[in-house]
């Protein structure tokens, strides 16, 4: 966590120069083409703590979907999955975190793909109804997921409180990520500023953000930030709730839940 911390408190120019401060939110688009995000899944090794931060914070709410899973809802609308973190313990990471979980034409093929791309294989693929789901880590050890159903968030609702607002892929080797998110989901990648970069899918339209991180600081990682009406008022509800505040501007901020997941909070209402 320590490396974590010196990083954000550093990198607070990088967070700011990121999409979600200036640009519309991701067109995760409703026909759900390859590579756009079904859902952002939470791993964490204390799910009563997890359960309790999330309902302060935002208002969530988790309903068992069997097997460990909780489904996570904002208003009755889905915004993800929670999962237990056993057997995703990986030296130097934090056991609980946030990762994407991406809709795909067929998640074995592109499982199979990714490793030959570097990813790794993070337990067994698993059926979901009439779909599978696979979850890996990316070239550089990113969490990452892959499914071919048809369930999601709500595109309606990106950008709205309460609800998912951006993505960012933190990368020590941006050049290493390009090629992976290239290879596999069929990203291109256009440079924002020195600081960030944007990822645009199949369908040409942006679906996160890149970020340049040093190899000493941080290891890779995606970060998902959350839409709220006040930056402030969230920190101070994050704190209330056992949170961390990592660092923050004048529109965004990255916490830390209590069981060392971190989620960013910003305050740009997303465009279209």
């Amino acid at each position: 966590m320590h490396s974590r911390r010196r990083f954000l408190s550093t990198a607070g120019s990088a967070i700011a120069a990121s999409a979600m401060t200036g640009i519309a939110a991701p067109a995760w688009a409703a026909s759900r083409p390859h590579g756009s995000i079904a859902w952002l899944e939470l791993s964490s090794d204390d799910p009563a703590a997890s359960r309790s931060f999330y309902k302060t914070m935002f208002g969530w709410t988790f309903r068992s979907g069997g097997g460990g899973i909780d489904v996570i809802k904002s208003s009755g609308t889905d915004v993800g999955i929670m999962v237990p973190s056993q057997g995703r313990a990986v030296t130097n990471r934090a056991s609980s975190q946030w990762a994407p979980v991406f809709s795909v034409t067929d998640a074995l093929k592109t499982a199979n793909t990714a490793r030959s791309y570097g990813a790794e294989l993070v337990g067994n693929p698993k059926r979901m109804d009439d779909s599978v789901y696979v979850t890996m880590r990316d070239n550089l050890g990113a969490f990452i997921s892959f499914y071919d159903g048809e369930k999601g968030i709500s595109y309606n609702k990106v950008g709205t409180p309460n609800y998912w607002g951006w993505i960012d892929l933190f990368s020590n080797s941006t050049a290493r990520s390009e090629q992976f998110y290239r290879g596999v989901l069929g990203f291109s990648v256009s440079l924002e500023d020195p600081n960030h970069r944007l990822f645009s899918g199949t369908d040409g339209r942006v679906k996160g953000g890149l970020v340049p991180i040093p190899r000493s600081q941080i290891l890779t990682n995606w970060l998902p930030y959350v839409r709220v009406t006040s930056l402030e008022t969230a920190i101070d509800k994050a704190k209330s709730a056992g949170g961390r505040i990592l660092m923050s501007t004048n529109q965004a901020a990255v916490v830390v839940d209590p069981t060392n997941a971190a989620i960013g909070l910003t305050a740009k209402k997303g465009g279209s």
